[in-house]
Protein backbone atom coordinates (compact mmCIF):
# COMPACT_ATOMS: atom_id res chain seq x y z
CA UNK A 1 0.00 0.00 0.00
CA UNK A 2 2.84 2.35 1.11
CA UNK A 3 4.62 1.45 -1.96
CA UNK A 4 1.78 2.19 -4.28
CA UNK A 5 1.06 6.02 -2.65
CA UNK A 6 4.78 6.51 -2.87
CA UNK A 7 4.52 5.29 -6.84
CA UNK A 8 1.47 7.95 -7.25
CA UNK A 9 3.18 10.81 -5.49
CA UNK A 10 6.09 10.41 -7.45
CA UNK A 11 4.38 10.48 -10.47
CA UNK A 12 2.02 13.40 -9.68
CA UNK A 13 5.88 15.12 -8.98
CA UNK A 14 7.30 14.22 -11.97
CA UNK A 15 4.41 15.15 -14.75
CA UNK A 16 4.20 18.55 -12.71
CA UNK A 17 7.63 19.58 -13.13
CA UNK A 18 7.53 18.43 -16.77
CA UNK A 19 4.35 20.43 -17.25
CA UNK A 20 5.80 23.43 -15.24
CA UNK A 21 8.85 23.40 -17.74
CA UNK A 22 6.81 23.30 -21.06
CA UNK A 23 4.46 26.03 -19.81
CA UNK A 24 7.46 28.22 -18.53
CA UNK A 25 10.56 27.15 -20.37
CA UNK A 26 13.47 29.54 -20.34
CA UNK A 27 11.38 32.30 -19.54
CA UNK A 28 11.63 31.76 -15.91
CA UNK A 29 15.40 31.30 -15.78
CA UNK A 30 16.54 33.90 -18.48
CA UNK A 31 16.74 37.02 -16.52
CA UNK A 32 18.65 35.15 -14.00
CA UNK A 33 21.07 34.52 -16.66
CA UNK A 34 20.85 37.82 -18.18
CA UNK A 35 21.60 39.52 -14.40
CA UNK A 36 24.58 36.87 -14.16
CA UNK A 37 26.54 37.81 -17.19
CA UNK A 38 26.08 41.18 -17.42
CA UNK A 39 27.54 40.88 -13.92
CA UNK A 40 30.93 39.37 -14.81
CA UNK A 41 31.04 41.83 -17.80
CA UNK A 42 31.24 44.02 -15.06
CA UNK A 43 34.06 42.55 -13.15
CA UNK A 44 35.98 41.82 -16.05
CA UNK A 45 35.67 45.69 -17.22
CA UNK A 46 36.32 47.07 -13.33
CA UNK A 47 39.60 44.69 -13.89
CA UNK A 48 40.72 45.54 -17.29
CA UNK A 49 40.68 49.21 -15.96
CA UNK A 50 42.32 48.78 -13.02
CA UNK A 51 45.33 46.94 -14.43
CA UNK A 52 45.31 49.62 -17.11
CA UNK A 53 45.77 52.16 -14.40
CA UNK A 54 48.32 49.80 -12.23
CA UNK A 55 52.19 50.54 -12.25
CA UNK A 56 52.85 46.84 -11.76
CA UNK A 57 49.94 44.82 -13.59
CA UNK A 58 51.16 41.38 -12.92
CA UNK A 59 51.37 42.49 -9.14
CA UNK A 60 47.75 43.63 -9.41
CA UNK A 61 46.16 40.95 -11.36
CA UNK A 62 47.62 38.44 -8.64
CA UNK A 63 45.86 40.28 -5.85
CA UNK A 64 42.61 40.86 -7.81
CA UNK A 65 42.78 36.97 -8.63
CA UNK A 66 42.86 36.32 -4.92
CA UNK A 67 40.65 38.78 -3.82
CA UNK A 68 37.99 37.61 -6.15
CA UNK A 69 38.52 34.13 -6.11
CA UNK A 70 39.02 33.71 -9.56
CA UNK A 71 41.66 32.75 -12.12
CA UNK A 72 42.86 35.99 -13.89
CA UNK A 73 45.67 35.50 -16.75
CA UNK A 74 47.04 38.48 -18.83
CA UNK A 75 47.52 36.67 -22.27
CA UNK A 76 47.84 39.18 -25.24
CA UNK A 77 44.81 39.68 -27.52
CA UNK A 78 46.79 38.60 -30.73
CA UNK A 79 47.36 35.17 -28.84
CA UNK A 80 44.16 34.65 -27.88
CA UNK A 81 42.14 35.05 -30.52
CA UNK A 82 45.10 32.22 -31.98
CA UNK A 83 43.12 29.94 -30.05
CA UNK A 84 39.91 31.18 -30.74
CA UNK A 85 38.96 31.80 -33.76
CA UNK A 86 37.25 35.49 -33.63
CA UNK A 87 34.59 35.10 -36.31
CA UNK A 88 33.25 31.93 -34.67
CA UNK A 89 33.46 32.88 -30.97
CA UNK A 90 31.43 35.77 -31.64
CA UNK A 91 29.40 34.30 -33.87
CA UNK A 92 28.62 31.21 -31.33
CA UNK A 93 28.13 33.67 -28.50
CA UNK A 94 26.33 36.50 -29.92
CA UNK A 95 26.86 38.64 -26.96
CA UNK A 96 29.35 41.50 -26.89
CA UNK A 97 30.06 44.11 -24.85
CA UNK A 98 30.93 47.70 -24.41
CA UNK A 99 32.19 48.58 -21.33
CA UNK A 100 34.77 51.36 -19.64
CA UNK A 101 36.11 51.36 -23.39
CA UNK A 102 36.69 47.62 -23.24
CA UNK A 103 34.83 45.34 -26.05
CA UNK A 104 34.15 42.18 -24.13
CA UNK A 105 32.79 38.66 -25.70
CA UNK A 106 31.14 36.18 -23.95
CA UNK A 107 31.34 32.71 -24.94
CA UNK A 108 28.74 29.93 -24.45
CA UNK A 109 30.50 27.20 -23.48
CA UNK A 110 31.44 26.21 -20.02
CA UNK A 111 34.36 27.67 -18.49
CA UNK A 112 34.81 29.94 -21.28
CA UNK A 113 37.23 33.03 -20.82
CA UNK A 114 35.70 36.95 -21.03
Amino acid sequence: MKRRIFIGVLLTMIVAVVSLHLLVGKRAVKPLFEEVTARRVQTVALIATVLEKSPKPKRTLNKLSDGFDVELKLVPEEKFWKRYDKRIAIKESGRQFVMNGHQITTFTQPKAPL
